[in-house]
């Protein structure tokens, strides 16, 4: 059997944890530059600003008192429905049914997923608002973390040839005994990587947003095109480090948030299980099993660095699990 599909979702209103940042300050205030904004605030001062003191005994930066709510500091929402989300995937379903002692299942699927990324995903983003500029929330709708371009996942199980009912060794006694029963099974995986997201290694804007990214120079391509294979940490880097550029003094970058070209090593895996099943007398049903995780041994570098002009940025933190090897025995009364 084939199968072909097409899946669509668009979300709105959905609950956004700490993507709004409602006490930051309106950017049109960087035109005052960072001296004055970081500058005590005094009735001189804020007069610079064209403001005055919020309230009697205010104690604070020019910047704070500009906030919006100026006796608070960063203000958040847990359940502001603000976040949307569009999921498109055409996907393809394979399926053999036992013949011949195999069954087979093979899915693939070809999807994008975009949307606003919530400061609660893998919890790498921090507590504050997932975007540069409360004020401007649009510029942030991108590629989602969890974005996964091609996915493919071969499932399937052979029951060997050999024992009662099969084509050879079926005689009863010893041989089925011994080589009868055995079924081999396997799920192999591999998928694109997940998109990471560069940001500049601090904040130099002094309006209290959650982050700054920097700039992405035209033409440059982001990734450094070393595969997973022949990356060497030591000397490797994940990132094309020329492709981003500081944004300048009290300016946004304008790099996306996520992007197709910049993720993680593809997903490669193969998880394999050997079993052998054995009428016992008695009535007694004897299962042996041996299963080997990441059998192949594969490994994916991992934990990039993502803040631009960091030491570490482009440079791997982790690897993915080693192979890992498990045996089990069953009697069934």
């Amino acid at each position: 059997m084939i199968e072909v599909s097409y899946v669509g979702v668009h979300n709105t209103r959905q609950v956004a944890p700490n993507m709004l940042n409602l006490n930051q300050v309106n950017p049109a205030y960087l035109s005052l530059g960072y001296a004055l904004l970081t500058s005590p605030a005094t009735a001189a001062s804020l007069a610079k600003a064209g403001a005055a003191l919020p309230y009697t005994g205010f104690k604070g930066t020019v910047a704070q008192a500009l906030r919006p709510y100026p006796q608070y500091s960063t203000l958040t929402s847990v359940a502001a429905k603000v976040g949307k989300s569009t999921y498109n995937a055409a996907e393809v379903v394979f399926k053999k049914r036992l013949s011949f002692g195999l069954t087979l299942n093979a899915n693939y699927t070809y999807s994008k997923i975009l949307g606003y990324e919530s400061a609660t995903l893998e919890g790498n983003q921090g507590t504050d608002n997932a975007v540069q500029n409360a004020y401007d929330p649009q510029a942030d709708y991108s590629i989602l973390p969890e974005d996964v371009r091609h996915a493919l996942v071969l499932d399937y199980s052979y029951q060997l040839p050999f024992g009662a009912g099969k084509p050879f060794l079926s005689a009863r006694g010893f041989s089925n005994a011994l080589a009868g029963g055995w079924t081999v099974s396997a799920i192999q995986r591999y998928q694109s990587g997940f998109p990471l997201s560069i940001l500049m290694s601090s904040n130099e804007l002094p309006i209290f947003n959650r982050y700054q990214r920097p700039n992405q120079v035209s033409g440059v391509s982001p990734s450094s095109h070393v595969s997973n294979s022949s990356f060497n940490p030591a000397v490797d880097k994940k990132f094309n480090p020329v492709a981003f550029s500081s944004p300048g003094d009290l300016s946004f970058g304008d790099a996306p948030v996520a992007q197709s070209g910049l993720r993680n090593f593809p997903v490669l895996n193969e998880d394999v299980q050997l079993t052998k099943r054995t009428m016992l007398p008695a009535h007694i049903r004897w299962s042996f099993y041996a299963q080997a995780f990441n059998v192949f041994n594969r490994h994916r570098f991992a934990g990039f660095g993502t803040k631009f002009g960091a030491s570490s940025f482009g440079v791997p933190t982790a690897t993915s699990s080693s192979r890992a090897l498990q045996f089990g025995t069953r009697f069934q009364f």
